[in-house]
């Protein structure tokens, strides 16, 4: 455990910084209670963590907690992870991040990672306890908004993934912030993560269950619904078309945001009116996490939807 919390004798922070170079960590396991199978780095006040020069991980685990390899909370703190590879690194449920965990807290908090590679790192699921198990290769919880996110705290570039997979969502990456569409519209506006060898990482549908992310509001303790994950870029599922409706036939108002049991719309035409037009130029129409009431098979009802 890396912590940077100690004061010194005038009461101020003390500025640590640690740097691990060309070195090799193989079949590491937490199996107690904590995060982080080989670094668990709590880092504040300008502390930094360095992480460079062929440094590899493999075959760590962490059976408990976040993080295969690394678990790091960052308020004010750095983690800059360079050059540096993570293969057959695992976290198991409740834990997020087969390989890292990360937690940004401030907007002065920077993470940085650059040209590292992720191979079959996974998050595992748990009989026991089914919840979190988000971001098979790397796990973010940001809790900053979107429009204090740029390549001075957040930046993520040539990286790679080959086999990586959560067991619930996001294979390579999942991100968990105050709103995932303002997030990934943030990251790819700003250009934070790049990928080798895709050219259309923030526009292809191939993508969306790598990426993804949840919006802190639809947390719910980690209690997994498929539904409350979204594509963190754009693709061809709209993100509006991925967001949960409520229609009660009954009882709905199509007047309200249609989003929350208690303000059901009544048709699904009014969904697709109030969000604009969701039926792609070739008439296909996606929409996920629908939820159904009350519904009645008349024709008065079929017809408008």
């Amino acid at each position: 455990m890396i912590k940077s919390d100690e004061t010194s004798s005038s009461g101020v922070y003390r500025n640590n910084e640690i740097e691990v170079i060309h070195s090799t960590f193989e079949n590491i396991e937490q199996s107690g209670q904590g995060n982080g199978a080989l670094i668990n780095a709590d880092l504040k006040v300008g502390s930094i963590l360095k992480i460079n020069d062929s440094c590899s991980f493999t075959n760590c685990q962490s059976t408990s907690g976040s993080g295969g390899a690394i678990s790091s909370q960052l308020s004010n703190g750095e983690l800059n992870i360079e050059d540096s590879t993570f293969d057959t690194c695992s976290a198991t449920q409740p834990g997020n991040g087969g390989a890292l965990s990360l937690c940004q807290y401030t907007t002065i908090s920077i993470i940085k990672i650059n040209n590292a590679a992720f191979t079959n790192c996974k998050t595992l699921t748990n009989p026991s306890n089914s919840t979190y198990g988000w971001g098979g290769a790397i796990f973010l919880f940001t809790s900053i908004s979107s429009n204090t996110l740029s390549s001075s705290n957040l930046l993520m570039i040539d990286l790679a993934f080959s086999g990586c997979q959560s067991s619930i969502a996001g294979h390579n990456i999942h991100i968990r912030s105050p709103n995932t569409k303002e997030t990934g519209l943030a990251i790819s506006s700003n250009n934070l993560l790049t990928v080798n060898g895709t050219t259309d990482l923030y526009i292809s549908p191939d993508y969306e269950f790598d990426y993804m992310g949840i919006d802190e509001s639809k947390v719910n303790d980690g209690n997994n619904s498929p539904y409350k994950h979204l594509p963190l870029f754009a693709s061809n599922i709209p993100i509006e078309a991925a967001k949960d409706y409520y229609i009660n036939t009954d009882s709905g108002d199509d007047s309200g945001s249609c989003e929350e049991d208690q303000s059901s719309c009544q048709s699904i035409t009014y969904i697709l009116d109030f969000k604009g037009s969701l039926i792609s130029d070739t008439g296909h129409l996606e929409l996920y996490g629908l939820h159904f009431d009350n519904l009645i098979s008349t024709t008065s009802a079929i017809n408008p939807l």
